[in-house]
């Protein structure tokens, strides 16, 4: 059981049902934020199913992922530095090269 509790578990059923849904093999990065005052115990669930909901929109479609860090500053109260401080995979994201970059 992962020790960030279950939300980490219906974030990734409701990604992977999406994946299966569109044929798909991807990385797929879920930020979240809580903020004073969502205090009603319905995460879980809730997670879940805003995802479900998410993933039914039409995406929001970017060729980079400073592009998304991007988004995410518009959008975020914590602001994407503060992810990439605390998120191990979009560190290793950042730093990392596509292959075809090395070939010419």
């Amino acid at each position: 059981y992962a020790s960030i509790g279950g939300c980490y578990y219906a974030s990734r059923l409701a990604t992977a049902e999406f994946l299966d849904r569109i044929k798909r093999q991807a990385i797929a990065i879920v930020l979240r934020e809580i903020y004073p005052g969502f205090n009603i115990p319905i995460g879980v669930w809730f997670v879940r199913e805003q995802l479900r909901e998410m993933y039914r929109q039409k995406p929001l479609k970017v060729n980079t992922l400073e592009e998304a860090l991007s988004i995410i500053d518009r959008y975020s109260i914590v602001g994407s530095s503060e992810w990439v401080k605390k998120s191990k995979l979009l560190s290793i994201l950042l730093k990392s090269k596509k292959l075809d970059m090395f070939i010419k």
